[in-house]
Formats: C-alpha cells, sequence, structure tokens
C-alpha cells in the first residue's frame, strides 16, 4: 500500500463561540487549498446563539467560500462534545439546518440516530445532501467486539460516511482497532459508502497518519499550534513530518 497516495481530505476544526471568530478563523485559512472546515455548531448553540441564526451565519458563508467544503457538527458532551441538548432539540436543530441551508456534509451522532431511527432515517431519505453518522467512544476499556457491533448497525444506514472515533490505550489495541476498521472499510465500498476511523489518545495517531491503512477519507488536524493533544490530534506540520518519517520506515 502507498503510503503517499493521498486520497483523503484534511479538515480543521473551527471550535469558536462567535460568528465574528468563526469568520476570522476562515480568513487566516483562506488560501489553503484542500481542506476541508468542521464548524462545529455545538460552540455557538453553548454561547447562547438561536439556530436560525447560525442558520443566517452558514448560508453567508457558503456564499463567501464557495469553492471550500464544510462538515456542519453538533458534538454533544457524551461524545465530546460541548453541549447537553433532548433528543427532540437535536433532532430539531439537526431538520432545520438540513433544510435551510447547503453544506457539503452534516454530522449526524449515531447515539441519537439509533434511538430516533425513523425520524432520522426519513430525514436522510427525504435530503440530497451527505451524512456523517459518527460515533465517539470514550470508554477506560476498548472493546472490538462493542464496536463491531455498533458498525453492524450504522452499515445499515443509507448515510455517506461512517466515522468511527474510539478512545485507545496501549499499542495492541490501536493495531486491533486499525486493523478491524480496514476490513470495515471494505464492507463500506460494497455499499458505496465511505469511512473514517480514528484510534483516539497518543498512541493513536498512527491512525490520524496512515489513514490509507483504514481507507479513511478524512483526517481531523489542529487548528491551533499547540502541540499536545490527549485525542492524538496534530497540527498541519507536525502531521507532515509524521508522514515523511512514516513514508520512510515503510519502504525499509
Amino acid at each position: 500500500m502507498n503510503v503517499t497516495n493521498n486520497k483523503f481530505e484534511l479538515c480543521y476544526p473551527i471550535m469558536e463561540n462567535s460568528f465574528h471568530n468563526v469568520l476570522q478563523n476562515l480568513f487566516l485559512h483562506k488560501n489553503e487549498k484542500d481542506v476541508i472546515y468542521e464548524i462545529r455548531i455545538d460552540y455557538l448553540l453553548n454561547a447562547g446563539h438561536s439556530t436560525f441564526s447560525i442558520v443566517h451565519m452558514l448560508n453567508i458563508i457558503r456564499n463567501l467560500h464557495q469553492r471550500k467544503k464544510f462538515i456542519i457538527t453538533i458534538r454533544t458532551k457524551t461524545e465530546g462534545g460541548k453541549i447537553s441538548i433532548s433528543e427532540g432539540e437535536y433532532y430539531e436543530i439537526i431538520k432545520l439546518i438540513i433544510d435551510n441551508t447547503n453544506m457539503d456534509y452534516y454530522d449526524i451522532e449515531y447515539n441519537f440516530y439509533i434511538n430516533n431511527k425513523k425520524k432520522f432515517d426519513t430525514l436522510i431519505l427525504n435530503t440530497h445532501k451527505k451524512i456523517i453518522l459518527s460515533t465517539h467512544i470514550f470508554d477506560k476499556v476498548y472493546s472490538n467486539k462493542k464496536y463491531n457491533s455498533i458498525f453492524k448497525e450504522t452499515l445499515k444506514a443509507k448515510v455517506d460516511i461512517v466515522k468511527f472515533a474510539i478512545m485507545t490505550y496501549t499499542k495492541k489495541e490501536v493495531m486491533e482497532f486499525m486493523k478491524t476498521s480496514r476490513l470495515n472499510s471494505v464492507k463500506l465500498k460494497k455499499q458505496n459508502k465511505n469511512g473514517i476511523f480514528i484510534a483516539m489518545g497518543e498512541l493513536g495517531k498512527i491512525s490520524r497518519v496512515y489513514p490509507e491503512y483504514t481507507n479513511s477519507v478524512v483526517v481531523f488536524i489542529k487548528n491551533d499550534n499547540k502541540t499536545h493533544d490527549i485525542l492524538g490530534q496534530t497540527t498541519k506540520t507536525e502531521f507532515f513530518k509524521c508522514r515523511k518519517l512514516l513514508a520512510k520506515c515503510l519502504k525499509n
């Protein structure tokens, strides 16, 4: 497998509390090419912005940055995000944003999806927009059995991308996750779907640096200059340094 085939896209998460800061963040990266931007709506909701004002902001962003790609995400606290909301609130906010904006991808959390499956299936069926079904697991012990069990359910969903980010603690767990994800990516391909597979944690950094192994289509990188991250995210500079080292190791 060629480690330098670059069949993936880099993504900057934008986690800001105000519209001004979101727009400023995009302006700072205006000259970067081939990068996706994930706008984390949970930060804006947590700061008190209404869903309608967020929709207005997203439409302004779409008009200003027509050539850029965007993922729209509400990450809740149970999956490492900023807010706690009810199942009903989550669905209504997601639906309003999907119905009234024209972004490239919309992230839906698996736990909300599975608990309201009929509603979400109808929503997904009626929209022509691309959906990412995401699962984040922060258990104190990694379970491959749990991972595969949830994956089988996500495989049934009529979405475009299935995302798994699971906390890992040992090299053995990282390799087990990556090997399983590689097999799962083949199952997704048979259904014309893609995957994003992330082993969270410092040791799991290899899953981000070597997305070709799991056929991951998006790699999330840090949107600041801090080098340490307990989730294993890297800056863009660090990412490409690690890629060069990995390429050299795989050639030997």
